[in-house]
């Protein structure tokens, strides 16, 4: 069984996490309208077209909560800022060292260079799937529910999360196109893991 603590991101989109981005803004990328100008790199980030190892995503997700129990004083300085362009103006942002989504990204970008955003995206798809599916899991008895922040859930859930492309579109409250992954596959694959 893993814990899963319910919420990793908080209030923190998708969006802004992969570009080191934080503003007021509730607006988020578009992972579809818009996905067909990114590189086709992109578009295997946002269908979920590139897995992660099960024991690596284990390794990450003890660094992340490992992290959340230092005192912020003691995290990793962060230096440095990103320059992109938004709306045909080039920005520089700088980042903020107390998100801790910007520490886990430097450290996934460390350990897995050009791979990082897309665990990093998979890391936030699999805990708003654990979150939605959290009393599903329960009922299915792939999960534990204890008292607290957080609940046990079988490895095999998290080794099928692991891998499995985000095949289901639903609409975003911005009215954009936007995959997820599909409850009914995942727990179909869960089984029959299970199973052998």
């Amino acid at each position: 069984m893993i814990r899963h603590s319910q919420g990793y991101r908080k209030c923190v989109s998708t969006s802004r996490v992969l570009f080191c981005l934080r503003s007021n803004s509730k607006k988020r990328m578009s992972t579809t309208k818009e996905i067909e100008k990114f590189p086709e790199e992109w578009q295997k980030v946002f269908r979920g077209e590139i897995p992660w190892e099960y024991k690596d995503f284990l390794k990450a997700t003890k660094w992340y909560s490992a992290l959340l129990k230092k005192p912020k004083d003691q995290w990793r300085p962060l230096k440095g800022s990103l320059v992109m362009e938004l709306k045909g103006k080039i920005t520089e942002l700088r980042i903020n060292k107390n998100i801790p989504e910007n520490q886990f990204q430097f450290y996934l970008r460390k350990r897995y260079g050009k791979l990082a955003h897309s665990h990093l995206f998979r890391f936030l798809q699999i805990d708003d799937f654990l979150t939605e599916h959290k009393e599903d899991l329960v009922k299915e008895g792939l999960a534990i529910k204890r008292e607290g922040p957080s609940d046990s859930i079988r490895g095999e859930v998290i080794k099928v999360l692991c891998a499995e492309p985000y095949t289901k579109e639903q609409m975003s409250e911005n009215g954009h196109l936007e995959h997820k992954f599909d409850y009914e596959k995942v727990i179909a694959k869960v089984k029959a893991l299970i199973s052998n």
